[in-house]
């Protein structure tokens, strides 16, 4: 009977071990797993953030290019060409060459704009600020809608990366807001404290469902904002207009 009883324990005990090691095992097993998906998440978060970064600089690259091609040579080309309509001008008394010549000046200004809009460099030389107000002054000038910068709180730069894609973001918007919403007016906010800046725009255009029109425009926007760790939020009510916001930490 005292053997059955030791036998009895032993098995018990044998068992428990056996059922603690399976335990043992399976939570370790689960828990390698776990962490290898997260190793596999990790690695492709990193993967598309760093294709995204390379997308962007190719991007940049090529934006600096045009931009320098069309200050040197479309630009000169243009300003020579002015300059012969000012000599023929002096020769020939003609009301068509006058009008000509005041063309021919406006295309290298609005030249020059272009260039000076798609230059990382000279955003990141005058600033996320200033490049805003730049480029909300080439829209006043259109007269296509109007336009008004409100900035809040103490200026402050970000790193250059950062405000170039901050830029890019806005542009993106400012060009959207101008061929789809029908808004006669746009708000632009710039507001800064302590842990973060705010960049705001809104018009009085006719809006849209953001649900149904996500599109690669908006996801390009937010995987560019992913990059920075900012947050871009747009509220549209149809017929009533719309709000987007990106929000950066500083």
């Amino acid at each position: 009977m005292q053997d059955i009883t030791i036998i009895v324990i032993a098995g018990t005990m044998l068992f428990l071990l056996l059922s603690g090691f399976i335990v043992l095992f399976v939570l370790l097993h689960q828990r390698r797993r776990n962490q290898h998906t997260h190793e596999i998440a990790d690695m492709k978060n990193k993967f598309e953030a760093e294709l995204l970064r390379s997308q962007l600089e190719i991007q940049e690259q090529t934006l600096r290019t045009i931009s320098q091609e069309i200050h040197d040579n479309i630009g000169q080309v243009l300003s020579l060409a002015k300059l012969q309509l000012y000599s023929m001008q002096n020769n020939y008394k003609e009301a068509g060459i006058q009008a000509t010549t005041e063309l021919i000046g406006r295309a290298i200004n609005d030249l020059r704009d272009l260039s000076k809009s798609l230059n990382p460099d000279r955003i990141a030389d005058i600033g996320l600020m200033e490049s805003i107000r730049h480029e909300l002054q080439l829209l006043q000038k259109t007269n296509m809608m109007e336009t008004v910068f409100d900035v809040k709180g103490a200026m402050q730069r970000l790193p250059p990366e950062k405000e170039i894609i901050v830029f890019r973001i806005f542009q993106e918007l400012m060009n959207n807001t101008i061929r789809h919403s029908q808004a006669t007016v746009m708000n632009v906010a710039l507001e800064h404290s302590s842990n973060q800046l705010v960049l705001s725009l809104k018009d009085n255009g006719k809006g849209f469902n953001v649900d149904v029109q996500k599109g690669i425009g908006l996801s390009g926007m937010q995987n560019r904002a992913a990059m920075i760790a900012a947050t871009l939020k747009i509220d549209s009510i149809l017929d009533k207009g719309t709000i987007t916001s990106l929000t950066v930490p500083v």
